[in-house]
């Protein structure tokens, strides 16, 4: 699972006029479908500024790479900000921040663990400075 947020993008709404957000937001959501190209993945919008995409038999390695493309792809659209000279904005242009999870299915797994690993890595991407890809990495205990 790969969820997407794009930075700042009250800020971009606000300066630009929801029109413009939303046209944006359609740019975005055609650079995460053509970055998918799964043909069973699921790519939807999550909320507000959020996407998914759900990409069932792909590898950790494989997920990456896709949320990777996904961030540099809307990066080079170049979507000029205007709130340049805020220090909190990780580049002049419309960026996304990534957090990706992967599990392996079973009937013991709860859906919900595998989406809230995904929020979890999207949220250190967003607290480590945005524009940035995450995997999740759940801490494990010491073998005996």
């Amino acid at each position: 699972l790969i969820l997407c947020e794009i930075d700042y993008f009250k800020f971009y709404n606000d300066a630009h006029s929801y029109a413009a957000g939303d046209a944006t937001l359609q740019r975005i959501a055609k650079i995460i479908h053509d970055s998918v190209k799964h043909p069973d993945a699921l790519v939807a919008r999550y909320g507000g500024t959020m996407f998914a995409a759900l990409l069932p038999q792909t590898n950790t390695d494989i997920a990456v790479a896709i949320a990777q493309s996904i961030r540099e792809s809307v990066k080079a659209l170049a979507i000029a900000h205007d709130r340049l000279n805020f220090d909190g904005f990780p580049a002049p242009v419309i960026t996304v921040s990534l957090g990706v999870a992967t599990m392996m299915p079973s009937l013991q797994a709860s859906p919900t663990i595998l989406t809230s690993a995904a929020q979890e890595a999207l949220a250190q991407s967003k607290r480590e400075g945005r524009d940035r890809v995450t995997l999740y990495q759940q801490a494990v205990g010491k073998q005996k």
